[in-house]
């Protein structure tokens, strides 16, 4: 097994601006989605059609609704829909009368939401290398330091190309960068999904002594956003 040594000279520092939040748009929806509109500030994200559909319905309702006003007998006023419409419950205040399959659509896309967003954020894991085996397939298992390296997951972004960069936090230099292509998540879901291996150590793996050197962040080059900086530790050397 190799030595571990922490770079001297390391010291702990804090995140600047542009390393420490990224620039993930606000409330944007995946490739194919759009904000439902079905009130003020209704961002849940849902098909073009479904938002045609809530702005028809918010058209419509007053004809789909019958009003009772108070009497002295019955001193508050009730709203009910005519049959066969419900109230589409887009939030717990929205009375707007829908057909009850279009409720159950609005209600299927509120549980959506969070998946349907532009999230953006990245997981950083770990990756071993192989031992080297020769033409005889027989392999060493002193071929490898036994040193995990950095793995850089997400299901989130746009569909389309994403460069991942590991950045020294002190100056913002970047000490390794690669375009990967975001590929359609399986079942359907919508966005793109990528997994890229940075062939770096992974000096957490030692514990807290080395210092959170480093960050990884992500670019989605579909929307222009940047993924939050996830801080790591690099700075270690082996013998």
């Amino acid at each position: 097994m190799l030595a571990l040594l922490a770079v001297a000279g390391i010291q702990a520092v804090i995140f600047g601006p542009v390393a420490a939040a990224g620039n993930p748009p606000d409330d944007a929806c995946l490739e194919g989605y759009v904000w439902r509109e079905a009130f003020v500030g209704d961002h849940v994200c849902v098909p073009p059609d479904l938002r045609r559909q809530a702005w028809a319905d918010n058209e419509a309702a007053a004809s789909r609704t019958v009003h009772i006003p108070a009497t002295p007998l019955t001193p508050v006023s009730s709203d009910f829909c005519q049959e066969p419409y419900v109230w589409r419950d887009a939030r717990p205040s929205d009375q707007v009368c829908v057909t009850p399959q279009n409720r159950l659509l609005n209600q299927y896309y509120n549980k959506m939401a969070p998946q349907n967003r532009l999230d953006l954020k990245i997981t950083v894991g770990r990756w071993w290398p192989q031992p080297v085996c020769g033409a005889d397939n027989i392999c060493s298992s002193d071929s490898t330091d036994d040193i995990p390296r950095f793995r850089v997951s997400a299901s989130q972004f746009s569909v389309g190309p994403v460069t991942i960069r590991l950045h020294e936090t002190s100056s913002g230099k970047v000490l390794w960068e690669r375009t990967v292509q975001s590929t359609p998540r399986p079942f359907n879901l919508p966005g793109g999904s990528f997994t890229v291996d940075i062939n770096r150590y992974d000096c957490s793996w030692f514990g807290n002594d080395v210092p959170l050197d480093a960050y990884i962040q992500a670019e989605d080059h579909g929307s222009g956003g940047l993924s939050p900086a996830v801080p790591v530790r690099t700075g270690c050397r082996v013998l």
